[in-house]
């Protein structure tokens, strides 16, 4: 049997997401939300994220709560920013990015199961009047034997100069 998601695909910086591809029901989804897609102030750069696990088998993910800011990405979630210029989007300089800190004991998720976190974009960038794409890696592979997922891009505007609080 197969399900139509709204994501699964493989990247490269360089590279393309996949949408609405029929997948098998054995597969792992990453999706974004945000409050809103018109930003006018940094309270508004939260960013949604959830994975849901349609695998057969038990998915381990950090637990809520265990998230933090990290200088390289180097555990299991991950953040990248294109800013459109020219008609073209390109990647954002960043002063961080979005990680777990790892050593955290983790929780699983089971079929059907999903796991919610939410970040503050506005910590990572100063975000120019402009149009953007965001999403984000799941580093499944460092406590799984699945391959990594990346979530699809997230597009939003910026109405006017949001620079980041920390």
């Amino acid at each position: 049997m197969k399900i139509t998601l709204v994501y699964l695909g493989f990247f490269a910086l360089t590279g393309i997401a996949l949408h609405g591809q029929s997948i098998d029901k054995d597969s792992i989804s990453v999706s974004l939300s945000m409050p809103e897609k018109e930003i006018s102030e940094a309270k508004q750069l939260v960013v949604d994220v959830k994975i849901t696990s349609y695998k057969k088998n038990i998915l381990e993910v950090p637990e809520q709560g265990v998230w933090g800011y990290a200088l390289y990405h180097s555990g299991f979630l991950g953040v990248q920013v294109q800013r459109q210029v020219n008609g073209k989007f390109g990647d954002t300089p960043i002063s961080t990015s979005i990680d777990s800190f790892m050593g955290i004991d983790p929780d699983t998720l089971r079929t059907n199961d999903s796991k919610d976190w939410s970040f503050d974009l506005f910590r990572i960038n100063t975000f120019n009047k402009g149009s953007y794409r965001v999403r984000f890696f799941a580093s499944l592979s460092s406590l799984n034997p699945v391959k990594d997922v990346y979530s699809d891009w997230y597009y939003f505007k910026c109405s006017r100069d949001v620079k980041p609080v920390h």
